[in-house]
Protein backbone atom coordinates (compact mmCIF):
# COMPACT_ATOMS: atom_id res chain seq x y z
CA UNK A 1 0.00 0.00 0.00
CA UNK A 2 1.11 3.57 -0.39
CA UNK A 3 2.84 4.82 2.73
CA UNK A 4 1.72 7.69 4.91
CA UNK A 5 3.51 10.36 2.90
CA UNK A 6 1.65 9.77 -0.40
CA UNK A 7 -1.66 9.70 1.50
CA UNK A 8 -0.75 12.96 3.27
CA UNK A 9 0.24 14.68 0.02
CA UNK A 10 -2.93 13.54 -1.71
CA UNK A 11 -5.13 14.64 1.19
CA UNK A 12 -3.54 18.08 1.38
CA UNK A 13 -3.80 18.43 -2.39
CA UNK A 14 -7.50 17.52 -2.19
CA UNK A 15 -8.03 20.17 0.48
CA UNK A 16 -6.15 22.82 -1.49
CA UNK A 17 -7.97 22.02 -4.73
CA UNK A 18 -11.42 21.72 -3.15
CA UNK A 19 -11.35 25.28 -1.85
CA UNK A 20 -10.98 27.20 -5.15
CA UNK A 21 -13.11 24.66 -7.04
CA UNK A 22 -15.90 24.99 -4.47
CA UNK A 23 -15.76 28.77 -4.60
CA UNK A 24 -15.76 28.74 -8.40
CA UNK A 25 -18.82 26.46 -8.31
CA UNK A 26 -20.63 29.11 -6.27
CA UNK A 27 -20.66 27.54 -2.83
CA UNK A 28 -20.30 29.66 0.31
CA UNK A 29 -16.88 30.44 1.73
CA UNK A 30 -17.92 28.94 5.07
CA UNK A 31 -19.11 25.67 3.53
CA UNK A 32 -16.08 25.30 1.28
CA UNK A 33 -13.77 26.10 4.22
CA UNK A 34 -15.47 23.40 6.32
CA UNK A 35 -15.13 20.96 3.40
CA UNK A 36 -11.41 21.70 3.04
CA UNK A 37 -10.90 21.42 6.81
CA UNK A 38 -12.71 18.08 6.76
CA UNK A 39 -10.43 16.89 3.95
CA UNK A 40 -7.36 17.86 5.98
CA UNK A 41 -8.81 16.32 9.13
CA UNK A 42 -9.49 13.08 7.22
CA UNK A 43 -5.77 12.47 7.38
CA UNK A 44 -6.04 12.10 11.18
CA UNK A 45 -9.28 10.13 10.89
CA UNK A 46 -7.62 7.87 8.34
CA UNK A 47 -8.77 4.36 7.49
CA UNK A 48 -5.26 3.39 8.65
CA UNK A 49 -6.09 4.10 12.30
CA UNK A 50 -6.37 0.33 12.69
CA UNK A 51 -2.60 0.07 12.18
CA UNK A 52 -0.68 0.87 15.35
CA UNK A 53 2.43 2.13 13.52
CA UNK A 54 0.66 4.25 10.91
CA UNK A 55 1.48 7.95 10.89
CA UNK A 56 -2.16 8.96 11.70
CA UNK A 57 -2.21 6.57 14.68
CA UNK A 58 1.02 8.00 16.02
CA UNK A 59 -0.27 11.56 15.50
CA UNK A 60 -2.88 11.15 18.24
CA UNK A 61 -1.55 11.59 21.74
CA UNK A 62 -1.34 8.42 23.83
CA UNK A 63 -4.63 8.91 25.67
CA UNK A 64 -6.59 9.56 22.47
CA UNK A 65 -4.79 6.78 20.66
CA UNK A 66 -6.49 4.43 23.14
CA UNK A 67 -9.81 5.59 21.67
CA UNK A 68 -8.78 4.30 18.25
CA UNK A 69 -6.97 1.22 19.58
CA UNK A 70 -10.15 -0.84 19.53
CA UNK A 71 -10.20 -0.65 15.73
CA UNK A 72 -6.97 -2.63 15.59
CA UNK A 73 -8.52 -5.38 17.71
CA UNK A 74 -12.00 -5.37 16.18
CA UNK A 75 -11.35 -5.25 12.44
CA UNK A 76 -8.75 -6.44 10.03
CA UNK A 77 -6.90 -3.87 8.01
CA UNK A 78 -8.67 -2.91 4.78
CA UNK A 79 -11.90 -4.55 5.93
CA UNK A 80 -15.27 -3.14 4.90
CA UNK A 81 -15.56 -1.41 8.28
CA UNK A 82 -12.19 0.32 8.12
CA UNK A 83 -11.86 0.97 4.38
CA UNK A 84 -15.54 1.01 3.37
CA UNK A 85 -16.19 4.09 1.26
CA UNK A 86 -18.76 5.78 3.49
CA UNK A 87 -19.28 3.37 6.39
CA UNK A 88 -15.67 3.58 7.60
CA UNK A 89 -15.78 7.37 7.67
CA UNK A 90 -19.11 7.43 9.48
CA UNK A 91 -17.88 4.97 12.12
CA UNK A 92 -14.84 7.13 12.91
CA UNK A 93 -16.90 10.35 12.89
CA UNK A 94 -19.45 8.77 15.25
CA UNK A 95 -16.68 7.81 17.68
CA UNK A 96 -15.26 11.34 17.50
CA UNK A 97 -18.69 12.92 18.08
CA UNK A 98 -19.30 10.60 21.06
CA UNK A 99 -15.92 11.60 22.49
CA UNK A 100 -16.78 15.27 21.95
CA UNK A 101 -20.15 14.77 23.67
CA UNK A 102 -18.50 13.12 26.69
CA UNK A 103 -16.00 15.98 26.98
CA UNK A 104 -18.76 18.58 26.58
CA UNK A 105 -20.91 16.87 29.23
CA UNK A 106 -17.95 16.68 31.62
CA UNK A 107 -17.12 20.36 31.16
CA UNK A 108 -20.78 21.27 31.61
CA UNK A 109 -21.01 19.34 34.88
CA UNK A 110 -17.84 20.98 36.20
CA UNK A 111 -19.10 24.41 35.10
CA UNK A 112 -22.45 23.77 36.77
CA UNK A 113 -20.72 22.84 40.02
CA UNK A 114 -18.31 25.81 39.90
CA UNK A 115 -20.50 28.53 38.36
CA UNK A 116 -23.89 27.28 39.40
CA UNK A 117 -25.50 27.19 35.97
CA UNK A 118 -25.24 25.09 32.85
CA UNK A 119 -23.25 26.32 29.87
CA UNK A 120 -23.97 23.39 27.52
CA UNK A 121 -26.82 24.93 25.49
CA UNK A 122 -24.73 27.98 24.52
CA UNK A 123 -21.69 25.82 23.75
CA UNK A 124 -23.73 23.48 21.64
CA UNK A 125 -25.34 26.23 19.60
CA UNK A 126 -22.04 28.06 19.16
CA UNK A 127 -19.78 25.11 18.38
CA UNK A 128 -21.94 22.91 16.19
CA UNK A 129 -23.53 24.59 13.22
CA UNK A 130 -25.32 21.78 11.42
CA UNK A 131 -24.70 22.86 7.78
CA UNK A 132 -21.00 23.43 8.44
CA UNK A 133 -20.78 20.09 10.24
CA UNK A 134 -22.29 18.42 7.14
CA UNK A 135 -19.70 20.11 4.90
CA UNK A 136 -16.95 18.96 7.29
CA UNK A 137 -18.26 15.37 7.16
CA UNK A 138 -18.32 15.55 3.34
CA UNK A 139 -14.66 16.64 3.42
CA UNK A 140 -13.74 13.69 5.62
CA UNK A 141 -15.60 11.28 3.36
CA UNK A 142 -13.87 12.79 0.29
CA UNK A 143 -10.45 12.42 1.94
CA UNK A 144 -11.18 8.84 3.01
CA UNK A 145 -12.48 7.99 -0.46
CA UNK A 146 -9.25 9.29 -1.97
CA UNK A 147 -7.27 7.17 0.52
CA UNK A 148 -9.25 4.03 -0.36
CA UNK A 149 -8.97 4.74 -4.10
CA UNK A 150 -5.19 5.06 -3.74
CA UNK A 151 -5.04 1.72 -1.89
CA UNK A 152 -7.20 0.00 -4.53
CA UNK A 153 -5.16 1.44 -7.39
CA UNK A 154 -1.90 0.40 -5.75
CA UNK A 155 -3.22 -3.16 -5.17
CA UNK A 156 -4.42 -3.47 -8.76
CA UNK A 157 -1.09 -2.19 -10.06
CA UNK A 158 0.83 -4.67 -7.90
CA UNK A 159 -1.38 -7.55 -9.07
CA UNK A 160 -0.83 -6.53 -12.69
CA UNK A 161 2.96 -6.26 -12.21
CA UNK A 162 3.09 -9.58 -10.37
CA UNK A 163 0.98 -11.25 -13.07
CA UNK A 164 3.19 -9.81 -15.83
CA UNK A 165 6.34 -11.07 -14.08
CA UNK A 166 4.82 -14.55 -13.68
CA UNK A 167 3.76 -14.66 -17.32
CA UNK A 168 7.22 -13.58 -18.52
CA UNK A 169 8.93 -16.06 -16.19
CA UNK A 170 6.70 -18.92 -17.30
CA UNK A 171 7.12 -18.06 -20.98
CA UNK A 172 10.91 -17.91 -20.53
CA UNK A 173 10.79 -21.31 -18.84
CA UNK A 174 8.80 -22.85 -21.70
CA UNK A 175 11.46 -22.06 -24.30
Amino acid sequence: MPGGRPHAKATLTLALVSFPVGLAAGYSVHGVSALAMGAVFSYWLSPDLDLRQSIPSRAWCRCLNKVWGWTERMMTHRSFLSHGLIIGSLIRITILVLLYTIVLASVSVVAFVVVGRSIAPTWLSDLIKWPLFCWWVKGIIAGDSLHVAMDWWYSLRKKHETGAKRRSASSAGNR
